[in-house]
């Protein structure tokens, strides 16, 4: 299927040699109570841009094919209509990780003669996931972190710390090469961290279309804020949430879309899973308002495109 190729710069927590002692909402997998993996949380945030490169935008109801299930059904129900080509747009950065129940990262040395051309790199993660088809999709980065600089500071008896580094390498996905270029800022006060990445992954074809993927912690608290863009423009915002669905074993993607008009987020949140039913594997979303489940419905992936089933029988199908 021919894809869209889009740039991305984005903004998450990358590799440190250690892991950074602080409570995460997200679910990578955590040393222990009070630590998280942060090589795996640079793997999440890469293998999702990189879904993102390679999905084309949704299409229109026309473009797309709506199928009528209900003759008195003809449209998408009112509270979703204005957001569902965003969410098919995260539904396809996220369905590997979602099919996958999060990513596994292998973290390892390059090589020379098995990473013939990235053997300058100091760093390697490699992960691979499962498609819906069967298929699987290997992402390989290669990265090294310079101009570490460490600033400290005594003020009232009390140490404040700051460590400042820039990464720089690239992702490999299959034939697709794409260069990477982050900072990262990890501040310590006394019992607090508070971390800030900024990173750029850009494909080699067009700069001006990209992602801003902002990841910060502060006080316990953890914000991915993805920003597409394209040919320079700012086409959505959006905060998204990635972690254990509570009491279960399964990951949940929690997406909220900002009013570009505005500048404020909207009313709607997205809550999403993977299920398995009848030998077959569908994402329930959950559209919530004001702390209220006021949709539900679901998502099939075909492959090529997503089937949508809303609970008032209609049915539409859109591009990947």
């Amino acid at each position: 299927m021919r894809k869209k190729l889009i740039k991305i710069l984005v903004a998450v927590l990358l590799f440190v040699p250690l892991t950074i002692g602080l409570h995460s909402g997200c679910s990578c997998k955590r040393n222990n109570e009070n630590s998280i993996n942060v090589k795996q949380i640079y793997m999440f945030s890469a293998v999702t841009s990189a879904e993102y490169l390679n999905t084309k935008n949704a299409q229109s109801l026309t473009q797309s094919g709506a199928i009528f299930t209900d003759t008195n059904a003809t449209s998408r129900p009112e509270i979703l209509t204005s957001d569902i080509e965003n969410v098919n747009t995260y539904l396809n950065m996220f369905d590997g990780c979602l099919l996958n129940d999060g990513i596994k990262e292998v973290s390892s040395t390059p090589v020379g003669h098995i990473d013939i051309g990235y053997e300058n790199y100091t760093f390697k993660l490699h992960s691979t996931l499962l498609n819906i088809d069967g298929t699987s999709t290997k992402y390989t980065m290669y990265y090294n972190e310079i101009n570490t600089i460490t600033n400290e500071e005594i003020d009232d008896f009390e140490r404040e710390l700051e460590i400042s580094s820039t990464i720089s390498g690239m992702l490999v996905v299959d034939s697709n090469i794409y260069d990477i270029l982050g900072e990262k800022t990890i501040e310590i006060e006394e019992d607090e961290t508070e971390v800030e990445i900024e990173f750029t992954t850009r494909s080699k074809e067009n700069s001006n279309d990209y992602v801003v993927v902002k990841y910060s912690t502060e006080l316990n608290e953890v914000e991915y804020e993805y920003s597409i863009f394209e040919d320079g423009n700012l086409l959505s915002k959006t905060m998204v949430e990635w972690e254990k669905e509570e009491h279960k074993n399964i990951e949940e993607l929690t997406l909220k879309f900002v009013n570009l008009g505005t500048g404020n987020y909207s009313s709607n949140k997205y809550e999403i899973v993977k299920i398995e039913t009848n030998n077959s594997t569908k994402f329930k979303v959950e559209c919530v308002y004001d702390n209220r489940i006021e949709e539900t419905f679901y998502v099939t992936d075909f492959g090529d495109y997503l089937e949508y089933s809303y609970s008032n029988g209609f049915t539409e199908n859109i591009d990947k």
